[in-house]
């Protein structure tokens, strides 16, 4: 006689994994994200010289 265990949920070496994957994708985007806002920011500060544009 066997008895059958339902299976259910993550284990441990799983969840490890996703936290892992998702602390290397974080520490990729969050110095790109800071170059795009430092980015935005110089371009926020340039001023236009309307007598550039005629």
């Amino acid at each position: 006689m066997t008895i059958q265990k339902n299976k259910s949920g993550f284990s441990l070496i799983e969840l490890m994994t996703v936290v892992a994957i998702v602390g290397i994708l974080t520490g990729i985007a969050i110095p790109q994200f800071q170059t795009y806002i430092d980015r935005v920011k110089n371009l926020q500060t340039i001023p236009i010289d309307d007598d550039y544009l005629d």
